[in-house]
């Protein structure tokens, strides 16, 4: 049985959802000295039925949220920590009586807590929105942003930003057609704006977009594929400079014959990054762009990882003019690379392989963060003998350019799931589910 050590929860299956709190040593002498509390048990439910949960931290608040399968149905479910992961409370329901819930996303900002996900029915998908204004212990009734329902609905994402709420997703047109919408929010979640449209590709196929914000400027990207053979996939990028009332054209800025897919997009002031997978059909690299005039123009592309196998899984982080990008090669194990910029993308170091030390047959699902001038890197890697999956750690310090040793997450079952990840007051918090 699983608790959490203030509370015993309902047992009603065997998978878990665990948070571990990582409390970074700062006034050490050494950068690489680090501590993991003890895992805490935040929620039981039914074998195989919780994801990857959702994590956003602020102050000394932890917010997650996770879609679950464990009552019969697929709802959306919250848990806060007002303590820095001390205690956690009991699990809320926000997707009212929704049959299917999946893709949640958390933000805070202040006291507020946004939510939005995709439910509806099978073959019926609207975006969903729910949020607190008393710091996740009360919510709002879900109310629709999208634009109607459909079978072609996907994962939304969602950026705050004081009283700024933005949304993205992609939605079916036709049976043909699939576009980027996208909705805005002035009022801190009161109110919508009407979704407009941001992409004009009448392609067959459009990726799950990335949004980021910074002050008043929006910015969305996302891949369009062509329907036919051979396919060919495009990144295309827009942004607004008065919150999201006007969006430029959409301009593509990949413009390579492969498959371009799976972008994701960071900002630091003026300047703009977007990574993401080029295949070809027999091999895919990571490829990486950098607008530094907020957008207007971009740099031609380069290949990052320049494997002849496959590169999978990209993750960016950034601060200031330092780039750091995380993805698993595919062969002849899967391990991960991590190449870093110090020159706000202009030059990038050699790929370091980080997991090469733990000779796992698979190491995939990560997630980094850069904060101050470190970057924290956190993966799940599976190993054969003795058959399970087990969570690890590592940081990169920017003075000394090193790595520290590679730490194990403090579990005893095998992972299910990959970690998720968020920083708040100097400690580092990961979730994954057993």
């Amino acid at each position: 049985m699983c608790t959490n050590g203030w509370q015993k929860l309902r047992t009603i299956g065997i998978a878990c959802l665990i948070l571990t709190g990582l409390a970074l040593f700062l006034m050490a002498k050494s950068w690489g000295q680090v501590k993991f509390d003890s895992p805490i048990h935040i929620h039981n439910s039914g074998e195989f039925s919780t994801n990857r949960p959702n994590l956003s931290a602020l102050g000394n608040n932890i917010y997650m949220t996770w879609n679950d399968w464990g009552f019969g149905k697929s709802q959306l479910l919250f848990s806060r920590s007002t303590d820095r992961g001390e205690t956690f409370a009991e699990p809320a329901i926000l997707s009212a009586n929704l049959p299917i819930s999946s893709c949640p996303e958390v933000a805070a900002v202040g006291n507020n807590i946004y939510n939005v996900w995709l439910g509806g029915t099978r073959g019926q998908g609207w975006i969903y929105f729910a949020v607190s204004t008393d710091e996740g212990e009360t919510f709002s009734e879900p109310i629709k942003v999208s634009r109607s329902g459909s079978g072609g609905t996907r994962c939304p994402r969602i950026s705050a930003l004081e009283n700024y709420v933005y949304i993205v997703w992609t939605e079916a047109i036709s049976t043909l057609d699939s576009e980027v919408f996208f909705t805005a929010s002035k009022d801190n979640g009161e109110t919508f704006s009407e979704p407009v449209r941001l992409s004009t590709n009448l392609l067959r196929y459009l990726g799950s977009p990335a949004l980021a914000a910074i002050d008043n400027k929006v910015y969305v990207v996302w891949s369009v594929m062509t329907d036919g053979m051979p396919r060919n996939g495009e990144i295309f990028f827009t942004f607004s400079t008065d919150a999201g009332e006007n969006f430029n054209e959409p301009i593509n800025i990949s413009n390579l014959p492969g498959e371009s897919h799976g972008p994701k997009l960071m900002v630091t002031d003026h300047n703009v990054y977007v990574v993401w997978i080029e295949s070809t059909g027999t091999n895919s690299d990571v490829y990486f762009t950098v607008s530094t005039d907020a957008g207007k123009n971009f740099s031609d592309p380069i290949n990052l990882s320049n494997t002849p196998y496959y590169s999978v899984e990209s993750g960016l982080a950034a601060r200031a003019n330092n780039v750091y990008v995380l993805w698993a090669n595919s062969r002849p194990r899967t391990d991960l690379f991590f190449s870093y910029s110090t020159d706000s993308g202009v030059t990038f170091s050699d790929p370091i392989n980080i997991s090469k030390p733990l000779g796992a047959a698979t190491s995939h699902s990560s997630r980094l963060v850069a904060v101050k001038n470190k970057v924290y890197l956190v993966w799940q890697s599976f190993f054969p003998v003795p058959g399970r999956n087990s969570i690890f750690f590592t940081l990169y310090d920017e003075a000394s350019q090193k790595f520290t040793e590679i730490i194990p997450v403090p579990n005893e079952k095998s992972s299910r799931s990959g970690p998720s990840l968020a920083a708040a007051n100097h400690e580092l918090y990961i979730t994954w589910v057993d």
